[in-house]
């Protein structure tokens, strides 16, 4: 008879589990509950400028030129000089830093005198010591940038316009422009730190504040060129301040599109440590001088290496013999040697002295097995050379070592 087993398994839910899932339910609850009974408040929070703003400070102002109509656009380098310019468009330089050749500087003034309009910031401060600026269009006009040494006043003022017109508190540090066709007067804040001065004479407008100027205005054939003293009222952080963007609107109304030529150029860093820490490049100069001649290759005596560590016996004794060398001659020394021999031949044999020359070089050959050539040499000749020294001492050594170690 066949038994048939059934395999019967029982499953158990961990506490733990049970635990986890009572917590997650209670969680759900609770989340379902405070978002169906919580008040939504929306608010914008300001997070800085896109990356195209950032690339383009003057993105805003062709926003603006859009709406009004009309075209702005942006270029980064004076290549654009090289085209053909047209007349019928207003033509924007951020900066006057850039060193413009002769055909460039012809260019435009090809270009202004058919009736373009050239607008230039000024941005290199005259130098009187040399009687130029550096920019060729600001010296040839005769503009010159200087830079106010007094204290500036860099409160913010209120642009917000007050019922007197000619309230001082407001408008004390705004210059004030009046345009043909506008009933209201255009309010605009230049940069206090720097002013504006025609040397030449020639100019047609002249404006600012009441102690500064910082546009000035000449007449070329059918053109104008228009020369200020600060073009961040454009940028993107302060077209929206007092009229600013009127004021750029009011200067290029009458032409159909606008180039900037944006070029950020400054001076070099070498220039800029050069001006502010001359000193103290001077001073890592001579410093750096100082340690190549330290660490370089010197020519002369090499002086020994002395230390304080304790010697051993035997390099006082190779000093001593130095010493003895150099001082008392080596004769001296061999004398020494040959005298401290023969008195440990005398200890050992007391007949030694009674024996002849010949009979005692016959003793030293039968004891050592030297050559007696060698045992003459060294007991009986004088120093000659360093070579015939070395000889003899090493000839002295093995007869005292033999002499040591035998009785006679």
């Amino acid at each position: 008879m066949m038994h048939q087993w059934i395999d019967i398994r029982s499953y158990q839910v961990r506490p733990s589990v049970w635990v986890f899932a009572f917590l997650l339910l209670l969680f759900g609850g609770l989340s379902i509950f405070l978002l169906s009974h919580a008040n939504k408040r929306y608010y914008q929070q300001p997070i800085g400028a896109d990356i195209e703003a950032r690339r383009n400070p003057y993105l805003a102002a062709q926003y603006f030129k859009r709406q009004l109509g009309s075209e702005l656009e942006l270029r980064r380098d004076f290549s654009f000089i090289d085209q053909e310019l047209k007349p019928y468009h207003a033509l924007i330089i951020s900066n006057s830093r850039k060193p413009l050749n002769q055909k460039r500087i012809d260019a435009l003034l090809t270009y202004v005198e058919q009736g373009g309009h050239l607008i230039i910031n000024a941005v290199e401060e005259f130098d009187d010591d040399r009687g130029r600026s550096g920019a060729p269009i600001l010296d040839e006009l005769g503009a010159r940038l200087y830079r106010y040494e007094g204290s500036v006043d860099t409160t913010i003022e209120s642009y917000e316009e007050s019922d007197d017109a000619t309230d001082n508190s407001s408008n004390e540090y705004l210059s004030i422009f009046t345009f043909d066709g506008y009933d209201q007067a255009t309010k605009v804040d230049f940069n206090r730190y720097w002013y504006l001065i025609d040397a030449s004479g020639d100019a047609i407008f002249i404006g600012g504040t009441h102690d500064s100027d910082h546009i000035i205005q000449y007449s070329r054939g059918e053109g104008v060129i228009t020369v200020l003293s600060d073009m961040e009222i454009w940028n993107n952080y302060s077209i929206d301040e007092a009229d600013h963007a009127m004021f750029l609107q009011q200067l290029t109304e009458n032409y159909s599109k606008v180039w900037v030529i944006y070029n950020p150029q400054v001076a070099s860093l070498w220039q800029l440590l050069w001006h502010h820490a001359s000193y103290l490049i001077v001073s890592l100069l001579v410093f750096l001088i100082v340690i190549i001649w330290f660490y370089q290759v010197k020519t002369g005596p090499v002086f020994g290496q002395f230390t304080n560590d304790s010697r051993k016996l035997l390099q006082h004794i190779r000093a001593a013999a130095e010493f003895k060398w150099h001082r008392c001659q080596p004769q001296l020394l061999l004398d020494q040697l040959r005298d401290e021999l023969h008195n440990r031949i005398k200890q050992r044999a007391l007949k030694f002295e009674k024996l002849s020359r010949q009979e005692q070089l016959d003793m030293l050959h039968k004891m050592t097995e030297l050559p007696k050539s060698k045992i003459a040499q060294a007991i009986h000749h004088d120093y000659v050379d360093q070579a015939l020294f070395i000889e003899q001492v090493s000839t002295l050594q093995k007869l005292r070592k033999h002499i040591n170690r035998k009785v006679i």
